[in-house]
């Protein structure tokens, strides 16, 4: 039992010690003596051991003496049956072991244990090499909510924060979090555990002070209670609320979809009425609808890009009567569907030969398709008189334009055509350009040829989302002291990056990220948004 109370109290000698903060004041050394005070001569009591030798019903361990464990102790065998990777990163995250059998220390010499087997669990035999640990499942942990003032929020939330994570981390623990207003009131938790963890933060003229106990819940006794303090001073207070900030302040993974069968191979946002996500798998056009996970709504079959077309899809309101029309190509002619189950309206555009759609644009209070044609011309559309008639062009380069965007991206007034640019034998570079076609930045970084332009940080300051597709990371930049600057890159994504899309998909008034990812067998989307310290 006392073992298992010493794993609890450490855990603030490594949690409330935090980096000199200021040249002049190292309060590092200050909060490391009053802890050793506290925590004097504490250790971790968990075990780490390994079957040396099986003989019959005796099983010997590579540990005695020196070992965290004493005769009458019940451990478990383990054995590891595969390895554990991230999906994304594909990093190693840790393995995944088969209990064995659970097993009782009868002897401990000085530098081996014999056990013996209490409890078989699989009809897999133990044998040498085989890990021995304690039983993740023997010790529950309820952890209470701290209390702190608002001046001290963000210090006691990073606290509380890091105490859960730590306890999470841990295979001895089993841990529950629970808001109790009054946490002396044991009688109120309807949740069972071995013990409860209560702290809470006070704040003096000259200390903040942080007092932590430990109960038993089967007898509401009180196992530990340790108070440690530290100077209130402004720069340990606004350390710990940067910190927190920092952490509560970013670009996340919201989700990710499961699988599609098949590859897809491009992705687009509006707001049609089955739905606001809009997929092109080359064979159909899928139209998806997101309540609390993105689902099919509907299909346009009447549709199969073939080798000489682009994917991409363009989706808005041209014809300005309150629908919203899906351009894509189709043997080198635009098509535009109007989805209007059970049939949907599809018209070719049929003086628009060898044009390729390209976004649909406001501009000047007009509404534009906007269209790129094989001779590098840019061609902005409007609908007029039942058709679409080109209003401007401008020429651009013979590489240039595989995917073009109009955004406001510097504060000034006028917006400006964002194009990738191919270099032959390098890939894509981004260039931004006034419209008269005057270079006014380009980004050094060679990137995927797909690239969106949105406001997920809420800035006012449009950013730039693309990808590099030599390490497969989602790249952010977004206009700096006169220059465009990555501000982000995304963890290496396993799967080919294909595509990318914005939209307020969970209607929170807040831009997401969507991005769609291929292999050779299927894809999925994965959806990213930008939380501040602010959100819930």
């Amino acid at each position: 039992m006392g073992s298992k109370i010493y794993s609890m109290t450490l855990i603030l000698l490594l949690l409330i010690t935090p980096p000199v903060v200021s040249k002049d004041v190292d309060f590092s050394s200050q909060i490391n003596r009053l802890l050793s005070e506290v925590f004097n001569n504490l250790e971790i009591q968990s075990v780490n051991a390994y079957i040396a030798k099986v003989e019959k019903d005796k099983l010997y361990l590579d540990q005695g003496k020196e070992g965290n464990f004493s005769a009458g102790d019940k451990l478990v065998v383990k054995r590891r049956i595969d390895l554990l990777k991230d999906p994304i990163t594909q990093e190693r995250l840790g393995t995944i072991n088969k209990s064995l059998a659970e097993i009782s220390i009868t002897k401990i010499e000085d530098h081996y244990s014999i056990a013996k087997i209490t409890d078989k669990l699989q009809e897999d035999e133990i044998k040498a090499g085989d890990k021995v640990m304690n039983d993740k499942e023997q010790v529950q942990i309820l952890l209470a909510q701290f209390s702190n003032s608002k001046r001290l929020q963000e210090l006691t939330e990073h606290i509380e924060g890091k105490f859960y994570s730590y306890l999470t981390r841990k295979k001895l623990f089993g841990v529950n979090s629970v808001d109790i207003s009054n946490y002396r009131q044991l009688d109120n938790i309807e949740q069972q555990g071995d013990y409860l963890v209560t702290g809470e933060v006070y704040e003096g003229r000259d200390k903040i002070f942080l007092k932590v106990e430990l109960y038993y819940m089967n007898t509401a006794l009180t196992a530990a209670e340790k108070v440690i303090s530290f100077a209130n001073k402004d720069e340990v207070v606004n350390y710990y609320r940067q910190k927190y900030i920092n952490e509560h302040t970013g670009y996340r993974l919201l989700f990710k979809t499961d699988d599609f069968a098949g590859p897809s191979y491009s992705l687009a946002w509006g707001n049609l009425k089955y739905g606001s996500v809009v997929v092109n798998h080359g064979s159909r056009i899928e139209i998806m609808n997101y309540d609390s996970e993105l689902t099919s709504e509907y299909t346009i079959e009447n549709y199969k890009r073939t080798k000489y077309d682009d994917y991409n899809l363009v989706i808005g309101d041209t014809d300005k009567k309150g629908g919203v029309e899906i351009f894509a190509e189709n043997y080198n002619y635009p098509i535009q569907f109007k989805v209007n189950p059970p049939e949907d309206k599809v018209q070719v555009l049929k003086k628009f030969n060898r044009n390729r759609p390209k976004l649909i644009a406001d501009l000047n209070g007009k509404t534009y398709l906007v269209t790129r044609d094989y001779k590098g011309l840019l061609k902005f559309n409007l609908w007029q008189q039942k058709k679409f008639v080109t209003d401007f062009k401008i020429e651009i380069g013979q590489n240039e334009g595989y995917r073009v965007n109009l955004s406001n991206l510097d504060e000034n007034k006028d917006k400006e055509l964002i194009l990738t640019s191919y270099q032959e034998e390098k890939g894509y570079r981004l260039k931004i350009y006034d419209l008269d076609y005057k270079l006014k930045a380009q980004l050094d970084k060679i990137l995927g040829a797909e690239f969106v332009i949105a406001n997920l940080n809420t800035n006012q300051k449009p950013e730039i989302y693309s990808y590099s597709k030599q390490n497969n990371r989602i790249i952010v930049f977004e206009w700096q002291d006169n220059k465009y600057q990555q501000i982000w890159q995304s963890k290496k994504l396993a799967d080919d990056i294909v595509d990318l899309a914005s939209g307020d998909i969970n209607k929170d008034g807040k831009q997401e990220l969507l991005v769609l990812v291929n292999n050779d067998e299927q894809s999925k989307i994965y959806v990213y948004d930008y939380q501040t310290v602010n959100d819930d």
